[in-house]
């Protein structure tokens, strides 16, 4: 028997199954656009081709009498049209098990995730394969592009890089802050809005060079300074706080398929006079600065894989650590923030296989408070910035990309 025939979930991924539900779902999209429509059956022969290099997807989860656990998965990976929403709960039982999804709309290729599996960076490597296998099925002369279809069920694809990196450092707990939240009115439940933006990476790499800052950096600027300038009274006596994923195989090495992942959160007080934007951006920079080294955000990190590993949390039984983690989600979770922004940043994709694609998008799921999030990610001098909503109001989206334009940015919007 394979070591990785089983195993259990990582430190990140032992929330998701626990607070999933209609509201809050987990599951994120990432997907990919060709220049010719989709052929259905070499899709779902390219999934399943590719399926075996990222045993870290090729799995089905367990229950346990402890904890969640996840399972070699051996059925047949399904491909469908796209019929409902992005960011949907995902069925397991009628997905052979799977907790991704895959489908497909006209030339648009999309991959749905469970959270608990793996990671942006993780599901657009897994995204990318396929896409390359799929295109070599049609025939393209990709003869040098490899199906990446070698047995790599060991380490270090299946690392549990958490545990690896972060099971010495000294633990410190996360100060709880209570945020502002946007409000409005609830669209029917299940429905998502998605409001793509897109835009010249060039351009914006300009500007943010002449503003000596990241462009993740200046879009969380925008954010903020959007929500700032559409919050009702502009008063609030929270801070508003964006919650900014961070990709720690930036900081680490790992070649991990599962999450590795740290969120930092940039903290803004909503002052009376306000700010001018330029004010926003020097304070947004300064803390992403700050907040994206290892000695800041590995301490954090290390306090919930240490409280992982309490006795008393080893020993309670999961219906009950169930009804726990979801109460404490909701009081140092997600009342904790109040929009996450992903940047994804720029795809990296061989030359061979990009003649062929047109672009990428990312898009985030929302939660029973957080009804807005925001990802974004490049590829071939196009930078797609996403906002996926469970609410009808627009005003935050609207101001984000009128003030872009206004810096001399040319935009295209779209929307589902």
């Amino acid at each position: 028997m394979n070591e990785y025939d089983w195993y259990g979930l990582d430190n990140t991924a032992k929330i998701f199954p626990a607070i999933s539900g209609p509201h809050t779902t987990g599951v994120y999209r990432i997907d990919l656009r060709l220049n010719e429509p989709v052929t259905p059956d070499l899709l779902e022969k390219a999934v399943n081709t590719v399926l075996p290099s990222f045993p870290a997807f090729m799995v089905r989860l367990r229950q346990g009498l402890f904890w969640y656990y996840f399972e070699h998965n051996f059925e047949k990976a399904l491909v469908g049209e796209e019929k409902g929403y992005p960011t949907n709960r995902i069925d397991a039982d009628a997905n052979n098990g799977y907790l991704f999804r895959f489908s497909y709309f006209g030339k648009k290729i999309n991959l749905d995730v469970f959270h608990a599996l793996s990671d942006g960076a993780g599901a657009m490597n897994f995204l990318i394969a396929v896409a390359g296998c799929y295109l070599r099925l049609c025939g393209k002369p990709l003869d040098d592009v490899s199906d990446n279809t070698e047995d790599t069920q060991s380490y270090p694809a299946m690392q549990d890089s958490f545990a690896h990196y972060f099971s010495s450092v000294q633990a410190e707990k996360t100060k709880r802050v209570k945020a502002y939240h946007i409000r409005g009115t609830s669209r029917p439940l299940g429905s998502v809005k998605v409001i793509h933006g897109v835009l010249e990476t060039d351009s914006l790499k300009a500007l943010t060079k002449s503003k000596n800052v990241t462009i993740t950096a200046y879009l969380a600027a925008v954010l903020a300074f959007s929500i700032l300038e559409t919050m009702p009274g502009r008063k609030s006596a929270h801070p508003i706080r964006l919650s900014v994923p961070i990709n720690l195989r930036r900081f680490f090495e790992s070649k991990t398929q599962r999450n590795f992942f740290a969120f930092i959160y940039i903290d803004i007080e909503v002052k009376q006079n306000g700010y001018t934007f330029d004010e926003l951006l020097q304070l947004v920079s300064e803390q992403m600065t700050t907040r994206t080294k290892p000695e800041y955000f590995a301490p954090k990190v290390s306090y919930y894989l240490q409280a992982e590993k309490n006795i008393v949390a080893r020993l309670t039984p999961l219906m009950i650590k169930n009804f726990a983690l979801r109460m404490i989600y909701r009081q140092i979770g997600e009342k904790t923030y109040t929009c996450t922004l992903s940047n994804l940043g720029e795809i990296k994709v061989m030359p061979q296989v990009s003649e062929y694609i047109e672009r990428f998008d990312a898009m985030l799921g929302n939660s029973r408070i957080n009804h807005l999030s925001c990802a974004v990610c490049s590829c071939k001098n196009q930078l797609v910035v996403s906002f996926a909503k469970s609410v009808y109001e627009t005003d935050v989206e609207k101001y984000f990309f009128r003030f872009l334009s206004g810096q001399g940015l040319k935009i295209i919007l779209e929307q589902n």
